[in-house]
């Protein structure tokens, strides 16, 4: 059977309200999906209707998050936001089908050590085994009485350091007004009162501590003293009040128990003074000048006022020896003169001291030095002479020879020959020191002569230990060869000496030569 294709007209205002109102009741959804089929289907050539317009005419209006499209720009709930936040933070969320959406605020997370919330439960670094926010304080300590608060510092680990920085802490309680064991109790602890012990010069006792004083110290209080055998002020000395000179009832030896004394013992009576009877001592006695040697009168020396004990022998300078007869010394001979000898013969103390100089002396320095002169083949001894002074003080002789040369004929012969000159040096050691010498050649006609001998590059140029020395020196024909040298004498170790040294200087007559002999010095 086939049916006849009808096509019906109907107003689109009177359709829109038929949907609008069959779909009454039904959820937005479905209302949304046959609005939008009926009102916007280009099928059926229609346009938005409004449910609020009585014409079902689409009037544009703010758009929102409703599920319809108020705005009547043929898209739903388009480009809407909001801002949205959790227990986290903020963000923002969409409009999608009539609901809002997807909000972005930060999620909640494990909570860790860092100084922040993770969580988001309100309190930060508050995680398993934490117990306090990180790099955080709280306050430690007390503010009781003296004290004060000090500051506990949070770790890198969310754990109390457990110290606590600053702040005032308990000390022991002392009596000065304040709690200073921060107890809450001023001078005292808990319900016991400070106190100490206390002493007069009596005794001792029990005193309280009061507003910050010590008080009432139950210590015996000293008396007027009187002769009862009783330290009655307390002082620490019994019986010695005024006119008192002793405690009543002591006693005290008396007497001396030095030499042949021997002591006895004095009484103090009933008016605290000594009786002034030295019961059982034996007294001192007049002094003998005895063989016996006893200290009869007991002042600690024996035969006192005698100048010897009989019989006593000494010995006097120079070796003589005489005995003590009747409590007297005989003189002793005369003392001896000091000799050189190596002994104290005047019994002073020194050896070999005050006696006479060498006939050189003095010559300690360059200055102090005497000129001999002498010429080829001379032979030139200073005997007697010793490294000594009176006081005994180190000593040191100079000595300053000139040589003069004799005559130059032979260098007629040969004008270019040269002249060679030796000079023996010998100094024999006196007995008991070994010296030492140094010759110190100068120049003859330089202006300062003691300035070249004191000079370090002059003082020690040649130099002998053993008491010998030969030198040399090449002269010229037709020059001077005049020269002029020091020689230092002294000992090689620390020490004097009185006996006597020799210096000998020789000087053979020169020869003429073809070569130079070994030269010193030149004078070129």
């Amino acid at each position: 059977m086939i049916f006849p294709l009808m096509l019906v007209v109907i107003p689109r205002t009177l359709l829109c309200h038929i949907v609008t109102v069959s779909m009454e009741g039904d959820t937005p959804m479905r209302k949304l999906t046959i609005t939008s089929f009926l009102c916007l289907s280009s099928l059926f050539l229609m346009f938005a209707c409004d449910d609020s317009s009585p014409s079902g005419t689409c009037i544009p209006a703010e758009e929102v998050c409703d599920g319809v499209d108020n705005n009547c720009d043929g898209v739903i709930d388009e480009n809407l936001t909001r801002a949205c936040d959790n227990s986290c933070g903020t963000g923002t969320e969409i409009c999608s089908y009539g609901e809002w959406r997807n909000c972005s605020a930060p999620t909640p997370s494990t909570e860790i050590c860092d100084g922040v919330d993770n969580n988001c439960d309100g309190t930060i670094d508050n995680g398993t085994g934490m117990q306090c926010a990180r790099s955080s304080s709280r306050n430690c300590g007390s503010d009781e009485g003296a004290c004060a608060f000090g500051t506990e510092l949070c770790t890198e680990t969310c754990q109390w350091s457990g110290s606590c920085i600053g702040g005032t802490a308990a000390v022991e309680e002392i009596c000065d007004g304040i709690d200073n064991d921060c107890d809450g109790v001023i001078d005292g602890t808990g319900a016991i009162q400070l106190s100490r012990n206390c002493a007069t010069d009596c005794g001792t006792g029990t005193e309280l501590c009061v507003s910050g004083q010590w008080m009432n110290c139950t210590a015996p209080q000293p008396a007027v003293e009187v002769c009862d055998g009783v330290d009655n002020d307390c002082d620490g000395t019994i019986d010695n009040g005024a006119n008192m000179e002793c405690a009543r009832g002591d006693s005290r030896v008396c007497g001396s128990d030095t030499g042949e004394c021997s002591t006895g013992t004095e009484l103090c009576d009933s008016t605290c003074h000594w009786t002034g009877n030295c019961l059982g001592e034996v007294p001192p006695g007049t002094e003998i000048c005895d063989a016996q040697n006893k200290d009869e009168n007991c002042n600690g020396s024996a035969n006192e006022g005698c100048a010897c004990n009989n019989g006593a022998t000494q010995t006097c300078c120079g070796g003589s020896v005489v005995t003590c007869t009747g409590g007297a010394w005989p003189s002793c001979p005369a003392t001896p003169v000091e000799t050189c000898d190596g002994v104290d013969n005047n019994c002073d103390g020194l050896i070999d001291n005050g006696l006479a100089l060498d006939i050189d002396e003095p010559n300690d320095t360059c200055t102090q030095a005497r000129l001999s002169t002498m010429e080829e083949g001379d032979q030139l001894v200073f005997s007697s002479r010793n490294i000594y002074k009176a006081d005994l003080a180190p000593d040191v002789d100079y000595f300053q020879i000139e040589l003069r040369e004799m005559s130059d004929w032979l260098c007629l012969i040969n004008p270019n020959f040269n002249e060679c000159y030796s000079y023996y040096f010998t100094v024999t050691d006196p007995q008991g020191l070994n010296v030492e010498f140094d010759v110190i050649p100068i120049d003859l006609y330089a202006t300062d002569h003691v300035a070249q001998c004191t000079s370090a590059s002059y003082a020690s140029m040649y130099h002998s230990t053993n008491g010998l020395l030969a030198l040399n020196y090449d002269g010229r024909c037709g020059d001077d060869d005049d020269w002029r040298f020091y020689i230092k004498v002294r000992a090689n170790t620390t020490g004097v000496s009185c006996r006597t040294y020799t210096l000998t200087v020789n000087v053979p007559v020169s020869y003429i030569q073809e070569e130079a002999c070994t030269d010193y010095p030149t004078n070129d």
